[in-house]
């Protein structure tokens, strides 16, 4: 199906880990920007740029063959790919992010939706989700479709209005009670500013 070049290019990105089970091999993995450059590079039609790209290099995460971004190596994707659903949804949560926006500000950004995220959560939950830099970008992908999706099914009312509203119905959040209610949620109701000045001090 691939030619031998690229074969032989793909085994030398794997390093010592070329043939080998990774559910089993010890080998060290490949770098998730490593596979990102590789990929692009390789010219391959529908993953030489963009989403393709992304996902690849995710695929290869998921599979046991390279290691997970960091949450800045995310945040520098999502910067270059500002026409994508993460940086929308970044927009969509009340973060000043125009067009022009620095990678600072939109690592800024995201740092503090993965740290709010992964302060919050429980460690169930996180094992649930496969807790990351990649589950927190996908989650950012579908608020701008889930928006659309309810925009459609109810008129004009907005999303975070309606999340407010149920929001106001939650009294007494405690971290993990959704795992034996399903009605409670897994995150609180509200933010927490002293949370979001924590994680700017600490970054």
């Amino acid at each position: 199906m691939f030619d031998a070049k690229l074969q032989g290019s793909y085994s030398a990105l794997l390093g010592t880990l070329s043939g080998k089970d990774p559910s089993t091999s010890d080998a060290p993995r490949v770098r998730w920007d490593s596979v990102l450059h590789w990929i692009v590079k390789s010219g391959l039609v529908g993953f030489a740029s963009g989403l393709g790209a992304l996902q690849f290099a995710n695929n290869l995460v998921l599979a046991g063959v390279a290691s997970p971004p960091s949450p800045d190596d995310m945040a520098q994707w999502i910067h270059l790919h500002k026409g994508y659903g993460a940086f929308r949804g970044l927009q969509l949560l009340g973060f000043n992010l125009p067009r022009n926006a620095s990678p600072s500000s939109v690592r800024a950004a995201f740092i503090c939706v993965y740290a709010w995220l992964d302060h919050h959560l429980s460690e169930k939950d996180k094992d649930l989700v496969d807790f990351g830099a990649i589950f927190v970008e996908q989650l950012l992908c579908k608020i701008g479709r889930w928006q659309r999706i309810f925009a459609a099914k109810c008129g004009k009312e907005d999303l975070a209005e309606r999340a407010r509203k149920e929001f106001e119905k939650t009294v007494g959040w405690k971290a993990g009670e959704n795992e034996s209610n399903y009605d409670k949620w897994p995150i609180p109701p509200c933010v927490d500013r002293s949370v979001f000045k924590a994680i700017i001090e600490a970054r």
